[in-house]
């Protein structure tokens, strides 16, 4: 998300914004999360059955999910190598 420092003083980009694109983007795309906006819920998800695979909250980050490159829940493969 944009915010303004130093000399520009351009409006920060609004979290609602972020939010509604965010939530268009994933529509088409399997794995989309919002940087910069703490709020939020910007968890990866299990594209086949819904299971939490990287929980992230601000800057926290943990793989949750995953073990050898699979869900640990349903089994499908996963594009988080871990």
């Amino acid at each position: 998300a944009y915010y303004p420092t130093y000399k520009y003083d351009i409006p920060a980009t609004q979290a609602q914004s972020l939010v509604s694109l965010g939530g268009a983007a994933r529509k088409k795309l399997p794995y989309v999360y919002l940087g910069n906006i703490g709020f939020s819920d910007n968890s990866t998800l299990c594209e086949k059955c819904g299971n939490v695979l990287v929980w992230r909250r601000g800057y926290q980050v943990k793989v949750a999910g995953v073990e050898k490159g699979l869900c640990s829940k349903c089994g499908s493969p996963s594009p988080i190598k871990y």
